[in-house]
């Protein structure tokens, strides 16, 4: 009883008022914490899921108070610019389609990301909270092809659609990317310069840079993740399937890294091309001024 009348005095609210802003019985409350076993599993969760707490935090006593009191985006992801929430939401949603609602809960409380945050796909965030959620992934043993068809399948949550339902309607895939670099990209992020290194009547090469300022704020190792590039190479050949369904591939190229700072990546469309990539890189690499002038 005393866990439940200490997270609603963080909320300047009595027991009974918690109770009753819950929509719970009053006397079936008392009577399951008065019990000898304590509170019952479905108590405990929806006390859980109101304050927004890990099943475990709360079991054990281990309260936030501030993020019971008023649950906000931690610290190290709040940005003025950089990233937009839509551009992590994707993996989020990954996560739950594929491993259930309950882990999916556990890990964003755990990462401190609120449910009023997941709700704005606008917010933005540092680059910061896209790697860490892949990094996430990555510790239940996900691939490099499991990373990138995350990012073909960020084009497809409802959140995405409103904003990418013009390109479908481009003349080709040239067409289509320069549109959604020069009016939609912002919409998503603002950390990397993009540029179309080539094009062809069959693929089209990505020239992808890190933004200084993007570097100075997450750190060069954030800014050049091998798993976020593969994300974002996910995510390009999702924006060439919104116009060929049947044909998008991602080729890398290049990474950042040390002595570059330019990714490089090919996307083809033509009727051989596969929505999956094998990793590692090809052996045969482009140095950043060996790709072909643009198109």
């Amino acid at each position: 009883m005393n866990r439940f009348e200490r997270l609603a005095n963080l909320r300047n609210q009595s027991l009974d008022e918690l109770i009753y802003s819950m929509g719970m019985s009053r006397d079936e409350v008392l009577a399951e914490c008065e019990s000898s076993v304590g509170p019952k599993i479905p108590l405990l969760q929806r006390i859980a899921d109101e304050f927004e707490l890990t099943f475990d935090d709360l079991l054990d006593g281990r309260i936030d108070e501030e993020w019971a009191r008023n649950p906000e985006l931690a610290p190290m992801f709040k940005a003025e610019e950089g990233s937009r929430l839509r551009t992590s939401l994707a993996v989020i949603r990954w996560i739950e389609n594929h491993y259930g609602r309950q882990p999916t809960v556990s890990l964003t409380r755990a990462l401190r990301i609120p449910k009023k945050a997941l709700a704005n796909p606008d917010q933005p965030v540092r680059l910061k909270l896209l790697g860490t959620l892949l990094k996430a992934t990555r510790a239940r043993g996900l691939s490099d092809s499991v990373i990138f068809e995350m990012g073909v399948g960020a084009t497809d949550i409802p959140e995405n659609a409103e904003i990418l339902a013009t390109l479908a309607k481009s003349k080709n895939p040239r067409q289509m990317f320069e549109h959604f670099f020069a009016e939609i990209l912002s919409r998503f992020e603002s950390n990397y310069e993009y540029r179309i290194d080539k094009c062809d009547s069959h693929s089209l090469t990505l020239r992808i840079r890190p933004l200084e300022q993007r570097i100075l704020e997450n750190g060069r190792e954030v800014a050049t993740d091998r798993s976020i590039a593969i994300y974002r190479w996910g995510v390009a050949a999702g924006l060439l399937k919104t116009m060929m369904p049947n044909a998008a591939a991602a080729i890398p190229i290049q990474f950042a890294g040390p002595h570059t700072r330019d990714e490089l990546v090919r996307l083809d469309w033509d009727g051989r091309a596969r929505e999956t990539v094998n990793f590692p890189m090809r052996k045969t690499r482009v140095g950043p001024h060996e790709a072909e002038p643009s198109a």
